[in-house]
């Protein structure tokens, strides 16, 4: 017979860390599940009392991938920084390294569902999971929920975060008003 897990505890843990409630509880439970073999082969995880079959986490961790590139380039267009510049603080942001040291700072690694003997993940791993829940959350929630998120979890740098005052790199009212003003100059000549 094969063991299922129960996880109720594990989805109480990441919700808190993350701060987000999931409505689909099962989006969270693929985005901690790391049993099984290659191919997102699935697991039992029992969840309010009821079994479910939850694949591994793996489509979960591309998408939020791709997500967190999401929020931090829809922050980025509101600044004045170049690409290059750009370019290094997502590559520093979105990183294997940074994400894992992220997910392990805050206990999402005790969050995850292991192998049996298994009692810890890499920090590729955790950025995995950490990129997973992400995912999850904009399923779940929407861009809103993944935003807030994404902060949540401390990943909007201080030169892409509309919010920081002492950041210069910002694109204000005044300026854009500015751009503006001068763009409507420029097409009516």
């Amino acid at each position: 017979m094969t063991s299922s897990y129960d996880m109720d505890q594990k989805v109480a843990n990441a919700e808190r860390i993350l701060d987000y409630t999931f409505t689909k509880k099962e989006l969270c439970l693929e985005a901690l599940q790391f049993v099984g073999g290659p191919g997102g082969s699935c697991a039992p995880m029992i969840f309010g009392g009821i079994t479910y079959s939850v694949p591994k986490y793996e489509r979960l961790e591309a998408y939020g991938d791709k997500m967190l590139d999401y929020v931090l380039i829809e922050l980025w267009v509101h600044t004045l920084l170049d690409k290059g510049r750009w370019d290094g603080i997502r590559q520093k942001t979105a990183c294997n390294a940074n994400l894992g040291q992220v997910g392990r700072k805050l206990g999402l690694n005790e969050c995850a569902l292991l192998q049996k003997g298994t009692e810890m993940i890499g920090d590729e791993r955790v950025a995995d999971l950490v990129e997973a829940l992400i995912g999850a959350v904009k399923l779940d929630g929407g861009l809103e929920a993944l935003e807030k998120v994404v902060r949540t979890l401390g990943l909007v740098p201080k030169e892409l975060d509309p919010t920081d005052t002492t950041s210069s790199n910002m694109v204000g009212t005044d300026s854009m008003h500015s751009m503006r003003r001068g763009l409507d100059l420029i097409s009516h000549t």
